[in-house]
């Protein structure tokens, strides 16, 4: 694996971790094997001992069988002193092979000789129970015990065509005294074949599989044995079977996940090695970008211990000052020595509260004393980067930015707003002054013309007449607009005053449309209002508002072609708001346009636009008039489609009217 030059951390840890994960891989692969050999082993031994204890259950159940049937009077009587073959056939012999599974049922007398015979499906066979040796051997041993306390003698013997479990057991009275002369007695032996039955019943009580009875010498493959020997010592055959595998059937089914596991983690393994790599080269190449950056931003650094006062000052953090790098003793102490007072406190509290962690990040702005006397503001960050064992800092880190440029920058952008906020006002005064003074001898201009149009000074000339009615007319529209620029700088200059009052929005409407209705039929320009029933109140200057509604209709209609409509629609009060829309079929402008036509004496150079008179105020004022009312002017427009302006004023809300069914006020 190749590693990054200048990485020694990753260097040192590949080796060490690869053989780790080999060995521990290699360690818990092997205890996994160990593991299961040692559970199979255990569960093989096992198993021989669960075969050989089913077997010899099966033999004491045997015996149990055989010593219930022999400690009755009735069979001895019936046996022994007065032989009843019909007895003996079908209560005791064929009763113990069809109700308790033997395979054969013998009866003996004392000196062995067999008194009765019975073998499950083969009658002829009754009399090979004296033949057998081994069968010899068991009533021999029966007969040995005590009367009073009789031993079943079990054993294996070969009969038939197969191996049996044989229960040997001692006929005894129930009582001592059950018969006056004590009868000769013999012995019982019931045989119980291991047939395939038996087997697979020994099998399920053992929990072993394919268990089956072998002849002697024969071994099966993969499987345990153990000897079947009759009491004679003889071998009889070997019964074999195959013991449970835990610790194999847990390889078998763990190890191809583990494996995968184990792949799954070496590839992990191999990510994260290669992520180490490359996390080692963009640290590298982080902490070279860090020093470069920090070079060329000229930051100074700053590392401040809390607990000892010690402090280390980055070179570029000196000579930022003008100082030399062993001018500046490295203590905190040198900081505080050449803050502004003024700023002290401030840098202090700042620097206070991020050790305390009220703040979790240092900031602040401060001036410095450099070294030729001037006073370089700075912008200090910083932050806690270490705690004491108290909770407390311990080492505070941070920069110093030389902001003295932006600092100076802003106050002249302050001072430049200061000086255009005065010329505005002076500007303002200047217009408003102005407006005032011209518009006494406009009065006189237009009064003097008015009394020469009504020949109040003898009948005129229709030429004079003319120029009369053109001094007039120019007096007039001269006083309008004289009369716009002073509101508009009564507003920019603050010294606009609303007299409120109550006013029904729909009746100023009506007004106003009664005003404009001449001027509008003289354009061929439909004028039309959709007014609510009810009246629409709201606490206004109704001077003011009758200016904006009439600024707009007047907009309107004369910038809305031949045949075209204005439509003035009053909406309900909604929301505490109260909407005047004021919408054309005129010319429309565009999107980009819409914030020339909101300037003040600004107008669109449209051909149509130009032929009519006007200064581009009325949009303006009619803006500013709304806003001083608490209100807002919205205008959308599309060329060739029309314009629709829109002002929304706070009305006040009050109870809704009761109606009676008949639809008059309650």
């Amino acid at each position: 694996m190749t590693v990054l030059p200048g990485s020694p951390l990753v260097r040192r840890l590949v080796i060490p971790v690869v053989v780790m994960f080999i060995v521990g891989s290699a360690t818990i692969f092997g205890l996994a094997v160990v593991s299961a050999r040692w559970q199979d082993k255990q569960a093989a031994t096992d198993s021989g001992r669960m075969v050989e204890h089913t077997l010899t259950e099966a033999k004491a159940a045997l015996a149990v069988l055989a010593k219930d049937y022999t400690w009755w009077d009735e069979p001895i009587t019936r046996l022994f002193i007065n032989f009843d073959a019909t007895y003996a056939d079908h209560d005791f012999g064929g009763y113990l092979i069809d109700q308790h599974d033997a395979a054969a049922v013998f009866v003996f007398d004392r000196d062995g000789a067999e008194i009765y015979g019975r073998v499950e499906g083969d009658a002829d066979r009754a009399g090979d129970g004296a033949t057998n040796p081994n069968l010899h051997k068991l009533v021999q041993d029966a007969m040995a015990s005590p009367m009073d306390e009789p031993v079943v003698a079990t054993g294996l013997v070969e009969f038939a065509d197969g191996i049996h479990i044989a229960a040997a057991s001692r006929f005894t009275p129930e009582t001592a005294d059950s018969f006056e002369e004590a009868p000769p007695l013999g012995t019982l032996v019931i045989l119980r074949k291991m047939d395939d039955t038996f087997l697979e019943r020994v099998s399920q009580m053992s929990h072993v599989h394919d268990l089956a009875i072998l002849p002697p010498g024969v071994m099966a493959p993969g499987s345990l044995t153990a000897p079947l020997e009759a009491p004679l010592g003889t071998v009889l055959g070997n019964v074999s079977w195959k013991p449970p595998t835990p610790g194999r059937d847990f390889l078998n089914r763990f190890l191809p996940p583990l494996m995968i596991v184990g792949l799954t983690m070496g590839l992990l393994l191999a990510v994260v090695l290669r992520q180490a790599r490359r996390f080692a080269e963009r640290m590298s190449a982080s902490e070279e970008r860090l020093a470069l950056a920090m070079d060329a931003a000229r930051d100074g650094l700053w590392d401040w211990n809390v607990e000892s006062g010690d402090a280390h000052y980055s070179d570029r953090w000196v000579t930022m000052l003008g100082y030399e790098p062993d001018e500046i003793e490295p203590r905190i102490e040198s900081w505080e020595k050449l803050v502004h007072p003024d700023d002290l406190p401030r840098a202090v509290k700042a620097l206070a509260d991020c050790r305390a962690g009220s703040n979790p990040i240092y900031e602040v702005e401060h001036r410095l004393r450099a070294k030729n006397g001037a006073w370089l503001w700075i912008l200090a960050r910083g932050k806690v980067v270490s705690h004491n064992p108290a909770g407390g800092a311990a080492r505070m880190v941070g920069t110093h930015t030389d902001i003295t440029a932006r600092r100076m920058a802003e106050q002249r952008a302050i001072d430049a707003r200061s000086e255009a906020e005065a010329a505005s006002q002076v500007k303002s005064h200047f217009l408003a002054n102005m407006s005032h003074e011209l518009r006494t001898p406009l009065n006189a201009i237009i009064g003097f013309s008015d009394m020469l149009l009504r020949e109040f000074f003898g009948p005129l000339t229709p030429k004079q007449k003319e120029y009369a009615a053109a001094i007039n007319s120019s007096g007039s529209h001269l006083l309008e607009v004289i009369a716009d620029v002073l509101d508009l700088s009564k507003v920019e200059a603050g010294r606009m005053e609303l007299h409120t009052e109550t006013v029904d929005v729909r009746a100023l409407i009506n007004t106003c449309v009664a005003l404009m209705e001449s001027e509008a039929v003289a354009a061929d320009v439909t004028l039309r209002a959709t007014l609510p029933r009810d009246p629409v109140e709201i606490t206004a200057d109704k001077v003011r508002v009758r200016q904006v509604i009439l600024n707009l209709v007047s907009n309107a209609v004369k910038f809305t072609p031949t045949g075209g409509r204005v439509d003035i629609v009053l909406g309900e009060p909604v929301s505490g708001r109260v909407e005047i829309r004021v919408q054309d079929t005129g010319i429309g402008m565009r999107q980009e346009d819409i914030k020339v036509a909101l300037e003040p004496f600004r107008q669109l150079d449209d051909s149509m636009a130009r032929r009519h008179q006007g200064t581009g105020l009325g949009l303006p004022l009619a803006k500013l008039l709304a806003e001083l009312h608490g209100g807002e002017l919205d205008l959308t427009s599309e060329p060739n489609r029309g314009t629709t302006v829109t002002v929304s004023l706070p009305a006040p809300r009050r109870a809704p009217v009761l109606r009676s069914v008949s639809g008059r006020s309650a």
